[in-house]
């Protein structure tokens, strides 16, 4: 700015009219303070708002980590039942055992179905599906054991006898709701 400049605003502003403060204004700087410092609706509930939120994210959380360990454990138990039942299977099954047709047809397509069940579970489902697929293993298993155990309980001259001849029809087996 040129001094020109300086002297032309120094005469603006003394043209201004002088504004002097009001007589007063104490209390209304006081009460814009109060104002200003009295909590808002929203500062005092944020904080009751955030301390709920994080009891709800905490619930949410150990919720979830029992149910994961609750299901671990029903995967657990259902695996060491059909660890048994493979153990019992070991002791029913003879490889030199004489069976019937329709036995071995049922033996076959549970034998079958448990291998169906176990490429299910090499695929790491879910832990609800696993437990439902170890469930349905458990299952098969505990019908092979019962048809391996149902051709033991028969006497061995009947084991040895033709069970049908060419003319009769092939029996269908029916095992735990299946139907083979």
């Amino acid at each position: 700015m040129s001094s020109n400049d300086h002297s032309q605003l120094s005469k603006q502003l003394k043209t201004l009219p002088e504004l002097a403060p009001g007589r007063d204004l104490l209390p209304d700087i006081i009460a814009e303070t109060e104002r200003r410092r009295a909590p808002s609706p929203f500062r005092r509930w944020l904080p009751m708002g955030l301390a709920a939120a994080a009891l709800l994210s905490l619930g949410v959380i150990l919720m979830l980590s029992t149910t994961v360990d609750q299901q671990r454990q029903e995967i657990d138990s259902w695996i060491a039942y059909s660890q048994e039942l493979e153990t019992q299977l070991r002791q029913v099954e003879k490889p030199s055992a004489i069976v019937r047709g329709h036995q071995a047809l049922a033996i076959g397509e549970l034998e079958d179905r448990v291998a169906w069940v176990d490429s299910a579970l090499a695929a790491r489902p879910a832990p609800e599906q696993q437990i439902m697929l170890w469930q349905v293993r458990a299952g098969l298993l505990n019908d092979l054991v019962n048809v391996h155990a149902a051709n033991e309980l028969l006497p061995r001259e009947l084991k040895r006898r033709p069970v049908m001849t060419m003319n009769q029809p092939v029996p269908r087996a029916r095992l735990a709701g299946y139907e083979l």
